[in-house]
């Protein structure tokens, strides 16, 4: 992979599955310093059109193993409809030099009056790896899975694809143009 702009995702022979890479480059600032356990927390910021809202629901091991609710937009707000959600149980393991930074996700149930008018994603299991190349660059690969019930065609998991790729595009901006 090149060090441009580029995202790559490509649909796994695994139905539904998708894999999702990128490079983050910033020669002014230290990746390690923002790029942290606490991704989803900067994810969320980041993307705050996309994303309404991100939960922990349940710690096991603070900052190693929690479970989460993510609470998206809708999708068309025109029309105020199709507001997912996704639940999972994370558990975040890094490597004795911190170049390494590995999420393994996996689906959970969970019920709540909040969930009231939202679908649910269900991501059987996903991983998220960081691996810091140096201080300045970081390879960033999302191995995910959507399934979207069948109750949508198959394009609607495309949109649900592409709204990912938005996701992690504004956090590579966020993170290469941060200044010192």
């Amino acid at each position: 992979m090149n060090l441009n702009n580029d995202i790559i995702v490509k649909r796994s022979q695994i139905k539904n599955r998708y894999d999702l890479s990128l490079i983050i480059k910033n020669d002014n600032f230290n990746l390690k310093n923002i790029i942290t356990p606490s991704i989803y927390n900067l994810i969320a910021s980041v993307n705050n059109e996309y994303i309404e809202r991100i939960e922990i629901i349940d710690t096991i091991i603070p900052n190693k193993e929690y479970s989460m609710l993510i609470l998206l937009k809708p999708i068309f707000k025109e029309f105020n409809m199709l507001k997912f959600y996704i639940t999972i149980k994370t558990i975040i393991t890094e490597n004795s030099d911190k170049n390494i930074i590995n999420f393994k996700n996996y689906d959970i149930n969970y019920q709540s009056d909040k969930l009231v008018g939202y679908t649910k994603i269900s991501n059987d299991i996903s991983e998220l790896n960081i691996n810091f190349i140096s201080d300045n660059i970081a390879l960033i690969t999302h191995n995910f899975e959507i399934d979207l019930h069948d109750i949508f065609p198959k394009t609607m998991q495309n949109i649900v694809v592409n709204i990912i790729k938005m996701v992690f595009y504004k956090l590579k901006i966020f993170c290469e143009n941060i200044k010192i």
